[in-house]
């Protein structure tokens, strides 16, 4: 019977609290380019989630679990980011550097993947 690779679902449950987090943050935006650069970037997590549920059962490596842990630690400051974030370059460049450490966790999985 497989299992679930905890830290794959961790990564998958930062993206979906993330992805959350960007459409409440929606409701909050009067600015229009604000607002697109959102529903964008949002997005763009929405496909990480799907591209992780496809790696859910991988198996577990030092590597995986490193490389989720950045994640959390780049998720954390992502969190910071969003709560005063009113200027839309600032909004990519922030969500842009969290997706790059997903980017590597996402591909390292699918190197384990293919083990």
């Amino acid at each position: 019977m497989a299992t679930t690779n905890p830290p794959v679902k961790d990564l998958m449950q930062v993206l979906l609290d993330q992805h959350g987090a960007l459409l409440a943050k929606l409701d909050q935006v009067t600015d229009s380019k604000l607002g697109d650069a959102i529903v964008a970037k949002a997005q763009e997590i929405l496909n990480r989630i799907n591209l992780t549920q496809n790696l859910l059962l991988v198996a577990a490596t030092q590597e995986l679990t490193d490389a989720v842990a950045a994640v959390k630690g780049a998720d954390t400051q992502l969190t910071k980011d969003l709560q005063g974030i009113a200027d839309t370059a600032k909004f990519i460049d922030s969500v842009t550097g969290f997706l790059g450490y997903v980017d590597k966790a996402i591909d390292i999985a699918k190197k384990v993947a293919a083990i």
